[in-house]
């Protein structure tokens, strides 16, 4: 709307005003036409909006698997440093008894020797389970973040909730299906690809002819006084109306042609994309489920060589009294005793 006034001057100093008032409208009809083209911008705001959430929610996933995990690495740090201690101790009453039995003439000096050295071997055992129990501390208070509770902290961290592990039965198919469908990463393939479909469209549109209809109503006034001027305005003396339709068609436009063709490649390769991801999150549930179901094998062998390996080293510990074995059948015992704690453990 346009409301200028014309002051014009003739030779004879005579003064007239000219204002005028203009509507006009115009409306693409091909490129650029609709309203999902011109809502391109804001869908793909959307797009992205949504594609954030879910890398956040799949980070937020990460951060609490992360602080589940660290959890667990610390609790088998502090049994692993238990039980090297403890494979001290029974080390330390070995050597006690050995000097006894050497004292008596029972033993030779030799086994008092060798129990020395198992003891220092258990002792080495002992700072490496310190120092690794020091390392999942630290793990796990950068995690947690917890004002007050820095990874420089002196304060101990003490795992309360003990283990209880339980076989699961799972349905493979079920649960790979499951996990393509609500996976955070097959979302954000999805987005993707409703935004490169969206892109399509909008570059297709781009490739069209410019044409646009149009449409002027004009009211001009004249007179030698400002009001006589807006008066002939307000009365619509002289009133005009204008339709026009407006045709550009690009030569080759190819600028037009190669976007469009670039966003088309885009989609394909993100659909392919989408498939080999599919392909790679079913492998991996699959993998994880066989994983698991070994663990929950492993966890029995554990058990069950904890507990044999802890017969045999009382055996042999016998058999030492009995003059039938050595302190290094009674020490080697003892290491595989631990060794099967802390497989046990894992």
């Amino acid at each position: 709307v346009r409301d200028p006034i014309t002051v014009n001057i003739t030779s004879g100093s005579l003064v007239s005003y000219t204002p005028a008032t203009t509507f006009s409208i115009s409306q693409p009809l091909l490129r650029g036409a609709g309203k999902r083209v011109n809502t391109y911008s804001i869908r793909i705001l959307e797009y992205q909006r949504q594609i954030t959430d879910a890398m956040t929610k799949l980070e937020v996933i990460r951060v609490l698997a992360n602080a589940d995990r660290g959890y667990w690495r610390l609790y088998a740090a502090r049994k692993e440093l238990e039980v090297r201690q403890q494979e001290y101790e029974l080390a330390q009453a070995q050597l006690e008894q050995t000097r006894r039995m050497v004292l008596l003439g029972e033993k030779a000096a030799v086994e008092e020797t060798r129990s020395e050295a198992g003891v220092a071997e258990r002792l080495d055992g002992i700072i490496k389970s310190k120092k690794a129990l020091e390392d999942r501390q630290r793990e796990l208070k950068q995690i947690m973040n917890e004002a007050g509770l820095g990874i420089d902290s002196p304060a101990n961290l003490v795992p309360m909730s003990e283990p209880d592990p339980v076989r699961y039965e799972i349905d493979k198919e079920r649960l790979a299906k499951s996990a393509v469908e609500n996976r955070m990463e097959m979302l954000e393939v999805e987005l993707l690809l409703a935004q490169d479909s969206s892109a399509v469209d909008y570059y297709k549109n781009l490739t069209f002819p410019l044409v646009s209809r149009s449409y002027s109503y004009n009211l001009n006034g004249i007179g030698t006084a400002r009001s006589d001027a807006y008066d002939m305005i307000y009365d619509r003396e002289l009133e005009s109306h204008m339709v026009g339709l407006r045709l550009i068609v690009p030569l080759g436009n190819e600028g037009a042609k190669n976007r469009l063709l670039i966003v088309q490649y885009r989609k394909r390769q993100r659909l392919l994309a989408k498939e080999f991801r599919k392909i790679q999150i079913e492998t991996e549930v699959l993998g994880a489920i066989e994983q698991m179901e070994a663990n929950w094998q492993s966890i029995l062998a554990g058990r069950q060589n904890s507990i044999l390996a802890g017969r045999l080293y009382e055996a042999e510990k016998r058999q030492f009294v009995a003059g039938l074995r050595t302190a290094t059948d009674v020490l080697d015992a003892q290491a595989k005793f631990a060794n099967a704690q802390s497989t046990e453990i894992r």
